[in-house]
């Protein structure tokens, strides 16, 4: 039959334990609009009578949500593929030049002269005194590009020149 002071050695474990969860408790209230943050939770455990009686904390868990988990994982290389995409669009963006003074200008200047010999498609004189950009836009274009493009080779291409001593 247990005595007085195992009685009380059950009940000062129990209360440690329960100020513990309470505490654990306290924190989850605090922390609910803290981003990132997981809610945890303590689990119990009897200990037996030989050894004291009462309750101890046996694990503290954090409570996830597996679904959000699982989207998590899924999404994180989808971040890595989209900022590979954009770090090639602005190679793209790049070789095609300042606004105003590349390909959309041609490109302007091309469809303009179609807007203006549509106005008039019988005068042969707005045909005349309208002259399209030589060639075919995209040539024109790609000429641009190709040339840019092969500067930059040339200029990896080249051998490193030794100092002479």
């Amino acid at each position: 039959m247990p005595g007085l002071f195992d009685s009380l050695t059950m009940a000062a474990r129990s209360l440690q334990s329960q100020q513990f969860a309470m505490n654990v408790t306290g924190q989850n209230i605090s922390n609910v609009n803290t981003p990132g943050y997981t809610r945890r939770v303590v689990d119990f455990a009897a200990v037996p009578p030989p050894s004291g009686g009462g309750v101890e904390i046996q694990d503290v868990r954090r409570v996830r949500d597996s679904l959000l988990d699982g989207r998590l994982l899924q999404q994180i290389p989808l971040g890595s593929y989209d900022t590979a995409v954009a770090d090639s669009l602005s190679v793209v963006e790049t070789n095609l030049g300042k606004v105003g003074e590349s390909l959309d200008q041609r490109l302007d200047a091309f469809f303009n002269a179609f807007a203006d010999l549509a106005e008039n498609p019988t005068s042969a004189v707005a045909r005349r005194q309208r002259r399209f950009p030589r060639g075919d836009v995209r040539a024109c274009a790609g000429r641009s590009r190709a040339s840019r493009a092969s500067g930059g080779r040339q200029r990896r291409g080249r051998p490193h020149r030794r100092a002479r001593s």
